[in-house]
C-alpha cells in the first residue's frame, strides 16, 4: 500500500510531532542534528529539513513512514500482484478482497480504518494537508519533490503538494 508522499509527510508530522500532551518531543529519530530543545515545538518546515537531511545521507537504515515506497517495499525487486494506492483504497481493496473470497469486504475495510485512525486525526479533521505546505519555501518543496521523484512518477502522484487529486 502506498500513499501520496505530500500527504504522507504531513500525516507523519501530525502523528509524531504534534502531540496532544504538548511535550513537543518529535517521536522520530533524526539524530542529534535535528533534536529540539525540550518544550519547543518542531515546525513542519524544520521537520521537512530533518527528513531531507536524513534522506540525503542515503543511509540504508529503514526510516519508517517517511521512507520512499520503492526503498521500503522493494517495488522493483518483487513481483507484486497488487499495489494499492491509499487514495483509492476502498475500491482497490474491495476488488482484492473479492478475489480472495471475502464475502463482506466493505465491513472489513471499515473495521480496519476505525481501529487504525490516530487520535490526532480525530481531533483535527478540519485541517487540510495543503495548509501545512503553504508556508514551506519553494526550494524545500523542490528538494522533497526530488527525493520522492520515483514515487511521484511510478504512482502518478502530483509534482507539487498544491494539486488535489480526486
Amino acid at each position: 500500500m502506498v500513499r501520496n508522499p505530500w500527504q504522507r509527510l504531513v500525516s507523519v508530522y501530525r502523528e509524531k510531532c504534534e502531540q496532544e500532551d504538548k511535550s513537543y518531543t518529535c517521536k522520530l529519530d533524526f539524530g542529534k542534528n535535528c533534536s529540539q530543545p525540550k518544550g519547543v515545538k518542531i515546525t513542519f518546515e524544520r521537520f521537512l529539513q530533518c527528513v531531507i537531511d536524513r534522506m540525503m545521507r542515503e543511509e540504508t537504515e529503514y526510516f519508517g513512514h517517511v521512507e520512499t515506497s520503492y526503498r521500503r517495499c522493494g517495488v522493483c525487486d518483487y513481483p507484486y500482484r497488487y499495489v494499492v494506492l491509499m487514495e483509492n483504497m476502498e475500491n482497490e481493496l474491495e476488488y482484492i478482497f473479492k478475489q480472495a473470497g471475502l464475502t463482506d469486504p466493505v465491513r472489513v475495510m471499515h473495521t480496519m480504518r476505525t481501529k487504525t485512525i490516530r487520535p490526532i486525526e480525530k481531533t483535527n479533521q478540519h485541517v487540510s494537508y495543503i495548509d501545512y505546505w503553504k508556508q514551506v519555501p519553494s526550494q524545500m518543496i523542490e528538494k522533497i519533490r526530488f527525493l520522492y521523484r520515483y514515487e511521484l512518477q511510478l504512482y502518478d502522484y502530483p509534482e507539487t503538494p498544491f494539486i488535489i487529486q480526486l
